[in-house]
Parts: C-alpha cells; structure tokens; sequence
C-alpha cells in the first residue's frame, strides 16, 4: 500500500513538473506581444510623454485658480529710537523683528486665454495618448514580423532535419554497394554524395542560425530568458475586401492622422489664445501685512513709513495689459503658421496612408500568388523525391537523380514557409497600416 502511495505522488509529482515545463516550452504570439508591450522602452517612453503633457494640462487650468505669495521673516535689530524727523539706532540694546505679508490675485475675466490655454493642453494630452498607439503599433508589428520569421525558420529547420532519413538511406545504400563490390557502385556517385551531405549540413546550420537569431530578438523584444517557439506555420485567414474599405478604416483609425487631428486642434486654440493677448486682464487683488518690533519705537502719525511696526489691508480691482503690440503680431502669426504647417502636413498623411493601403494591398496579393505556387511546387517535389528515394533503393536511378529530387523537395518547402510568412507578415502590416488595434491572435 505505501509503494503504491509513493508511487502515485511521484507520478502527480512528474505530471506537474512536465505540465510546468511544457507550459514554458510554448511562446504564442499573444504571449509575445503581451511580453513585448509590458517591455517596451518604447512604450515607457510613450507614457511618460503623456505624463508630462497631463502636468502641462494641470498648469493650464490652475491659471484661473487664486493666486497668492507668502512672505514672512523674523530677525534680530538693534533699538530704533525716536520718530521721523529725530531719531536714532542704539546698539547696546537688542530685541527682534518679525514681518509676513500676502499678497493675492484672483482673475475675473480674460478674454478668452485661459479657456484657449486648458484647450490646447488637453488636445495635448490625446496627442499623447494616440503616440502611445503608435509606439504600441510599432511593438506590436516588429513581434509579429520576428515571429512568424522565427517560426518559419523553424519550419525549414524541422524540414531539413526530417529529411535526414534520406541521407542516411543514400548513405547506407552506397556503403552496401561498395561492400559487396556490386558493379552498380560508382566512385563519382560516393564523392558527389560527400556534396551533398557537407551542402544539407550547411543549410541545416545555417536554418538553425536563422532560428536562434529570431530567438535571440524575441528574447530581447519579450524579456523573456526562455523561448521556445511551436512547429508548424499555417498561413492566416483572410479575406480581402474593397480598397474603399481599408482606407476609410485607415482615415478613422490611424493614430498618426488622430495624433496630427489633435495637433491641429491644439494650434487652432494657440492661435485663439494668440488673439486673445491683444486684450487685457480684469483681476482683484488684495494684501494683507503685518511687521512688528519689541525695540522699535511706533510711529503715531498716518504719514510716517513705520516698517518695524505696521498693519494694513488692501484690495482693489485691477487690469493688467502688455503693450509689446509688436511681438503680439509676431506671436499671432507664428502661430498661424504653424497651424497650416500642420494642416499640410495632415494633407500628406491622408495621402501617404492611401499609398500605404495601396501597396499593402499589393504586397498581399503578391505574396498569396506566391504561397499557391510555392504550395503547388512543394506537393510535387515531394512526390517527384519519393519516387526517386524509391528507384534509388531499387537500382533504376542514380545518387544524383536523388540527391536533386531531395535538394527541389526541400528546396520549394523552404520557398514555401518563407511565402507562408512573408503573407501573415503583410497581413498584419495591413492591420497597421488601417489603425487596427491588436486584441490576439485569430
């Protein structure tokens, strides 16, 4: 009973371990992206950017808050003595000072600049917001573009590594040959599989190669100190639609034109606020002080400056102008400026997302008429391989009639996995180019 026991906790014990390890072995695309967004310097980078655009926006609405400055001091001073007209410091007598004094200011009305400052720093926030779609756009391709380069490298590789059983057929069959000194063996036959075998070692480390450099850069993307990838690569589902479609997605979705729409939002209140430095400032400000000195002599008559020993309040409506009309003119047209700056430069976007989408488009089908041929030459030089393995067991062929019908065979499933991810790369580089947001893997 206890062997039994023990034997079923080491047997939970394996099954856990195994389903540990197993679990880690396998990197999704999801998991990939996932690691890579919480990885990003990109994406911190992005974040911070709007951080600090948030604080401008607080400081632009904290100007129609209350103002006010605190000034307060406390020193010691020799005896002032006397009153305005005959007085006198004594110095062998010392006491202390002590003054504070508020001063405050309250704006009424403005015309407009502080409503136009708040404006523009919140367009400046979601210019923010949309740079982080865009840095997070950016991760999200450069991933899918080194995984499914990854995992179509790893697909030569397991290819080229199955196909081993051939060589070793070759060899086999050539080493019995020259063994029983049948008069089918041919020394040239010997040197020219040598070739062969040296170029299927030299492309299996150079598919390996390519492997281990596409994990090296999602370990780098991920921060992921173990990745392992899954075998096989299947060519994503879609299904294309109208160009109309896909630039209309672009011109609503593209964080760029979004981030640029914010912009020129932004500049628009710029130049508001512009205007509105032509005008005054109505505000009500006030002051409050208070000094007194235990060694200072008071000054009883309204007209003497008594610092040492004074009390007062104060408040008044004010207005306030810069009469700098020159560098308004200057500051008004820069800004005006630079909003139709902007506006070209949007201009340029809309056009430029159109060639993107045209080309993406392009780029897609070019790459699907490729997988097809590449699908249809990979059926039949695998046929064309098989027949020529089973001619060369049966003496009707020679190494080099096999040795070409492997090197086509895996040749075109080279050219064929290349295609596969060569198409899923331009699919998801049209989901970029059209401003959709990655939400996983379908």
């Amino acid at each position: 009973m206890r062997a039994r026991l023990w034997v079923s906790w080491l047997v939970a014990l394996w099954c856990l371990v195994y389903a540990g390890r197993a679990g880690a072995r396998t990197l999704t695309l999801d998991e990939a992206v996932r690691h890579a967004l919480n990885n990003s310097p990109l994406m911190r980078a992005a974040r911070y950017s709007t951080k600090a655009l948030k604080a401008r926006l607080l400081k632009a609405k904290s100007a129609q808050w209350p103002r006010a400055d605190l000034v307060g001091l406390i020193a010691p001073m020799p005896a002032q003595r006397g009153n305005a007209i005959k007085g006198y410091t004594d110095l062998g007598q010392w006491g202390y000072f002590v003054f504070t004094r508020i001063e405050g200011i309250i704006p009424i009305y403005t015309f407009g600049k502080i409503s136009a400052l708040k404006t523009a720093a919140r367009y400046g926030v979601q210019v923010g917001r949309y740079r982080e779609a865009i840095a997070r756009a950016q991760v999200v391709l450069q991933v899918q573009s080194v995984y499914y380069a990854a995992l179509g490298a790893k697909a030569v590789l397991d290819a080229l590594k199955d196909g081993r059983k051939y060589i070793n057929k070759a060899g086999k069959r050539l080493k019995q040959l020259e063994q029983e000194d049948d008069p089918d063996f041919d020394p040239v036959d010997k040197m020219k599989f040598r070739v062969f075998r040296s170029q299927y070692f030299s492309q299996t480390a150079l598919a390996q190669s390519m492997v281990d450099k596409a994990l090296d850069a999602l370990r780098v993307l991920t921060g992921l100190d173990d990745v392992q990838l899954p075998s096989g690569l299947a060519p994503l589902a879609w299904k294309r639609k109208k160009r109309e479609y896909y630039t209309g997605e672009a011109l609503k979705h593209r964080p760029e034109l979004m981030a640029l729409n914010a912009a020129v939002a932004a500049r628009e209140a710029q130049v508001r606020l512009r205007k509105a430095a032509f005008f005054p400032d109505l505000y009500v400000t006030g002051r409050f002080q208070i000094g007194h000195s235990n060694v200072a002599d008071p000054q009883g008559s309204p007209f003497a400056d008594d610092p040492f020993n004074t009390y007062s309040a104060a408040g008044a409506l004010g207005l306030k102008m810069d009469l700098d009309i020159g560098g308004k003119v200057a500051d008004l047209d820069r800004a005006r400026a630079e909003l139709s700056e902007l506006v070209a430069k949007r201009d340029a976007l809309r056009q430029g997302i159109e060639l993107q989408v045209m080309k993406a488009l392009k780029d897609i089908d070019l790459y699907r008429k490729q997988l097809g041929y590449a699908k249809t030459a990979m059926k039949a030089a695998k046929s064309w391989a098989i027949a020529e393995s089973d001619l060369y067991d049966n003496g009707f062929c020679g190494i080099k009639d096999l040795t070409d019908a492997v090197v086509q065979y895996y040749k075109s499933r080279f050219d064929y996995y290349n295609s596969v991810a060569r198409f899923n790369i331009a699919v998801m580089r049209l989901q970029q180019v059209i401003g959709n947001t990655w939400k996983g893997h379908k």
